[in-house]
C-alpha cells in the first residue's frame, strides 16, 4: 500500500517468492525460476534468522550470498540486503552467530555495492536502549510483533532514502 498509494507508484508489482525454510543456497540454485523470470528492477534479500543462527558463521554463507548478489547485479537488478532481527531471548551462542552473519551481510553489501538495511544493529540498539518497552517481538519471541514489522518497514525505507511520513 505504501508503494502504491503513498509513493504513487500504482504500476509497480511487488512479488514475494520466499518459501518457508528456504535458504540463500536454495535461492541461488533456483534463481532463474524464483526471481529472474520476473525481470525485477529491485530484489530484497533477507536471510532468515534461523539460517543466520545455523550457518551465519560459515564461510559458505558469505560466499553464497555474494554469488547470489553478484548474479542479480549481472542481470541489472538493484539488490537490497537486509540483516534479520535477532529473536528475543536468544542464547549467547545464537546471538554470537547472528552477529557474525549480520557482519557478513554488511560486508557483502559493501563489496558488491548492494543497498544495506541493517535491522540487526537497529534492533540491538533499540533493545539495549529500552529493553522493557521494545516490544519488537510477538509472544513467541521468534517473529516480529506489529511494532516490529513497522520498525522493519521504517528501517528499509530509511535505507532506501524514502521518507515514510
Amino acid at each position: 500500500d505504501f508503494v502504491h498509494e503513498r509513493l504513487g507508484r500504482k504500476h509497480d508489482i511487488i512479488l514475494n517468492s520466499s518459501l518457508a525454510d528456504s535458504t540463500i543456497e536454495h535461492l541461488l540454485k533456483d534463481v532463474e525460476w524464483r526471481i529472474l523470470r520476473f525481470q525485477p528492477d529491485v530484489v530484497l534479500l533477507m536471510p532468515s534468522a534461523a539460517e543466520c543462527a545455523k550457518r551465519g558463521a560459515d564461510d559458505e554463507f558469505r560466499e553464497t550470498l555474494q554469488q547470489l548478489t553478484d548474479r542479480l547485479h549481472e542481470e541489472g537488478c538493484t539488490v537490497v540486503l537486509n540483516t534479520p532481527p535477532c529473536p528475543a531471548n536468544a542464547n549467547h551462542s545464537v546471538t554470537k552467530t547472528m552477529k557474525t552473519a549480520a557482519s557478513r551481510i554488511r560486508a557483502v553489501a559493501s563489496q558488491t555495492g548492494a543497498v544495506l538495511a541493517d535491522h540487526f544493529s537497529h534492533w540491538q540498539a533499540t533493545v539495549q536502549h529500552d529493553r522493557a518497552n521494545a516490544n519488537l517481538h510477538d509472544d513467541s519471541g521468534q517473529q516480529p510483533s506489529a511494532r516490529g514489522h513497522r520498525e522493519l518497514a521504517r528501517r528499509l525505507l530509511k535505507s532506501l532514502n524514502i521518507r515514510s511520513s
